[in-house]
């Protein structure tokens, strides 16, 4: 499949736009698509509480991330399986990528949020 139904891309879209934080949402889902494994509700937690002016964290004093965190941040497009998050579908992950080739007048607030170029940036 090369394309997404404008269908789906408006369902993508509108489940999105009602995330309970928009920020994290983008992040978890920048560190979902960018990952190489999966990702534990530990690992998630861990990255939506450091910033660039902490250097570490003591895991122990952080409040365990739940699945339905998870969900209020990014809807039925990622899931949550033994503790791990994956992402729900292939067309979400194509949904979110924008491609080297992409037309960067689309519209959408959430379509194409990630660089192809840029994805293991947020890893490092």
């Amino acid at each position: 499949m090369d394309t997404i139904p404008g269908s789906l891309i408006a369902m993508y879209e509108e489940i999105l736009t009602q995330s309970s934080d928009a920020v994290n949402a983008r992040k978890v889902l920048h560190i979902i698509v960018a990952a190489t494994r999966p990702y534990s509700l530990k690992d998630i937690n861990v990255a939506l509480n450091i910033d660039e002016k902490v250097k570490s964290y003591d895991q122990s004093n952080l409040e365990p991330v739940k699945e339905s965190a998870i969900q209020r941040l990014c809807g039925p497009l990622l899931k949550v399986l033994h503790s791990h998050v994956y992402m729900s579908h292939q067309t979400a992950k194509k949904f979110l990528i924008k491609r080297l080739d992409a037309d960067v007048t689309e519209e959408g607030v959430w379509k194409h949020l990630l660089d192809a170029r840029k994805l293991n940036c947020v890893l490092a």
